[in-house]
């Protein structure tokens, strides 16, 4: 936490959207698996819900 407060606003950004880049594409390859095996619909969406919450 230390480094990230000494990190210019610039490179806090960066930072943050290389994050929710790896967020987003983890979410993406779940939901594909998920649906590649069949999982319910209300299940993937439940799912997917909690983990953007």
């Amino acid at each position: 936490m230390n480094r990230y407060h000494t990190l210019s606003e610039i490179d806090k950004k960066r930072l943050e959207h290389e994050e929710d880049r790896l967020l987003a594409t983890f979410l993406y390859n779940m939901t594909a698996f998920m649906i590649m095996v069949n999982i319910d619909r209300t299940e993937i969406k439940r799912k997917c819900r909690r983990l953007l919450g």
